[in-house]
């Protein structure tokens, strides 16, 4: 059973050796930022407006309300 094992692994390996490499791709461009024009003024903060988060926090989901047992009535029992 070794033997098998290790005779698969050797004519995979040779498979291996025997194809080509793939083609070199060219690298994908790098991520740039956007262009902005250098004599524009930059953007000013209102410090007069309050700053709201970028995330708001998820509301949380209402509590049910407990359910209420039904009382049971009781029998009269016949005299």
């Amino acid at each position: 059973m070794k033997n098998l094992l290790a005779l698969l692994l050797l004519v995979g390996l040779a498979q291996a050796a025997d194809t080509p490499a793939a083609p070199a791709t060219a690298p994908a461009a790098p991520a740039v930022a956007p262009a902005t024009d250098p004599a524009a003024p930059a953007p000013t903060v209102d410090p007069t407006k309050p700053t709201t988060p970028a995330v708001t926090p998820a509301t949380p989901a209402p509590t049910p309300e407990p359910e209420k047992k039904k009382e049971k009535k009781k029998k009269k029992k016949d005299a």
